[in-house]
């Protein structure tokens, strides 16, 4: 993720954050949770691809999966659930930041 963002290949960046929820859905041990996600993959990219052309947000959301991340790594439940709220919190706002664009 930190070297798409560099290079400023927001495509490469948006398949490598696919590929980062996906790794997280499937180590959650439900098999209702990908397959839900999964169904709704289309729709889930084309939002995620549409706020990375927000200026700053590329950089932020690769701050909010790092977050993620390490929590995750230390093993730290309390703390990637908090991160992840963050994330999703954010990602909400810069949806809806995104079609206003769009919309006007």
């Amino acid at each position: 993720m930190r070297e798409a963002i560099d290079k400023g290949e927001l495509d490469r960046y948006s398949q490598t954050n696919a590929q980062f929820h996906a790794a997280i859905y499937n180590a959650s041990g439900s098999k209702k949770i990908p397959k839900l996600l999964n169904l709704l993959g289309a729709r889930m990219v084309r939002s995620q691809f549409r706020s990375m052309l927000i200026p700053g947000r590329a950089e932020a959301s690769y701050g909010e999966h790092r977050a993620i991340f390490e929590a995750l790594q230390a093993r730290d439940p309390e703390r990637a659930e908090q991160a992840m709220r963050r994330h999703i919190a954010t990602l909400r706002e810069t949806i809806r930041t995104s079609w206003d664009l769009v919309r006007n």
